[in-house]
């Protein structure tokens, strides 16, 4: 469910249930590389470590860095995250549309610009939100490796790659072993994975980020090898 994020409450990444600010009771779930919990009636937060190839400060860093950030905005910039989420719709399987609250768009916004070495914005950008990679390719290299290329000139500066590599070909690759890998500038057309082992499968979920954080939907690619 990675953009299942129900209008009133948001998810960031993932599976994290954000009715109120960070740091609150009400927090549940993973949040960027963070995951959120309460154990005994005390609110825990621990490293949700990605797989192979990512990079850049931990999640929980991030999100804490952002919080504050909002908290230094002002009453207009907010205002325009609002109007700006707004416009940006989801979907889930039924067919429900929501939209974002403005303070968890800015997250989203900060978190991707920050893991891809970019300084976030304090305003929503202006730039329209970038489609899917195109010329996505999947497979086994000369090298034995997993690797994942596209098309040069895409429309935004850098691709987000996770996956799930080497699985066994018999079962359906579910959401939970899909881990994040990396996040690669458009230009390098082209990302190497990890080698690849004989009648397995493996699973790519790509998509395209700009420099202020906006993202494209996602692509999957699912092969056999």
């Amino acid at each position: 469910m990675d953009d299942g994020l129900k209008k009133g409450v948001g998810y960031i990444e993932t599976m994290a249930k954000v009715i109120a600010p960070l740091h609150s009771i009400q927090v549940r779930g993973k949040i960027g590389g963070t995951l959120f919990r309460r154990w005994r009636n005390l609110n825990t937060a621990s490293e949700f470590k990605p797989g192979g190839g990512g990079s850049g400060p931990g999640g929980f860093v991030i999100i804490g860095n952002g919080a504050t950030a909002w908290g230094g905005l002002t009453s207009a910039q907010r205002e325009s995250w609002e109007g700006y989420s707004k416009k940006k719709k989801y979907k889930n399987k039924a067919l429900e549309v929501w939209t974002l609250p403005g303070y968890n768009q800015y997250l989203r916004h900060y978190y991707l610009a920050t893991m891809c070495g970019e300084t976030p914005l304090s305003d929503p950008p202006e730039t329209k939100w970038p489609d899917q990679p195109e010329g996505l390719t999947f497979g086994v290299n000369l090298s034995d490796k997993l690797e994942v290329g596209w098309s040069e000139g895409q429309e935004a500066d850098y691709i987000q790659i996770k996956g799930a590599f080497n699985q066994k070909a018999s079962r359906k690759i579910f959401s939970t072993r899909v881990t994040n890998l990396a996040f690669v500038e458009t230009a390098d057309e082209s990302w190497e994975g990890s080698t690849a082992q004989t009648g397995k499968k493996s699973l790519v979920k790509v998509r395209l980020i700009r420099i202020n954080g906006q993202y494209g939907p996602w692509l999957d690619i699912t092969i056999d090898h």
